[in-house]
């Protein structure tokens, strides 16, 4: 049996997987057309890191201040937010191919973004120091 590299420099290159920054959409985030169903000639030799998920855009932000009463005690108000500017933050990329028995691709759902990180969150808090 040849080795990986031997067989995988048999296999004629198609195109490549993960599509330019401005080509990306919700519905398509990497070329799907270049994925087919393995064979017993080539079981298959995509990396486990074909393509690269989403990145992340996350600002959080705190504000606090002090209240002095006393030597010894204060009251502390802190507002905290997270992810401030309310950018969507996109996680999960539906990578999961499906293949009838006659090699069609049946996933219709195959490389569409079907996670997100949740909206901007607000939070109040009063802290007592003694």
């Amino acid at each position: 049996m040849p080795d990986e590299a031997a067989r995988n420099a048999q296999l004629p290159a198609i195109a490549a997987l993960e599509l330019p920054k401005g080509q990306r959409t919700f519905y398509r985030f990497f070329n799907t057309s270049v994925i087919g169903p393995p064979t017993a000639a080539n079981p298959g030799n995509a990396p486990p890191d074909a393509f690269r998920g989403p990145g992340v855009n996350d600002w959080d932000i705190s504000l606090f201040k002090n209240f002095p009463f006393g030597e010894e005690r204060a009251v502390q108000f802190r507002v905290e937010t997270f992810n401030t500017f309310n950018h969507p933050q996109f996680n999960t990329v539906n990578n999961t191919a499906q293949f009838n028995r006659s090699g069609a691709q049946v996933n219709n759902l195959l490389g569409e973004i079907n996670g997100d990180y949740l909206p901007r969150q607000i939070q109040f808090a009063l802290k007592v120091i003694f």
